[in-house]
């Protein structure tokens, strides 16, 4: 799989729900990680890294395709796709964010990061380099 489909499979599977500011917040806390010594230093190895993101560990298809048999899935692919480009075509100005999550869940890390703000049902942070 290409870096540009790694970015997109990431953005649906981890934020097809959300805003389209929500999406980009995501594809730029993945263009984030990889020009950042502290990860892989390419968008798929990002993605394949243990425990970073529950689409890819959770023992289903990562496969798009296999998910776009209606209508809104099958735009959300799309928009997926169409901001995954942007982002990796540098069109589009990210942000410093390096995690976020849920906010249903409250993971440990949280608490030692700075907290950037919510988009859609996502918390967005900053971590420090030493951390």
């Amino acid at each position: 799989m290409l870096g540009l489909e790694c970015l997109a499979t990431i953005i649906f599977f981890e934020a097809r729900d959300q805003p389209l500011l929500g999406q980009y917040a995501v594809a730029s806390v993945v263009m984030n990680r990889v020009t950042s010594e502290r990860w892989p230093n390419d968008i798929c190895s990002v993605m394949k890294q243990k425990d970073q993101f529950s689409f890819y560990s959770d023992g289903q298809s990562d496969d798009i395709e296999d998910y776009t048999d209606n209508k809104l899935d099958w735009k959300a692919a799309a928009e997926a796709r169409m901001v995954a480009l942007k982002v990796f075509e540098k069109k589009e100005k990210g942000t410093t964010t390096t995690h976020y999550h849920s906010v249903n869940v409250l993971p440990s890390w949280a608490k030692h990061y700075k907290l950037n703000g919510q988009i859609g049902d996502h918390l967005f942070y900053t971590a420090s380099e030493g951390k």
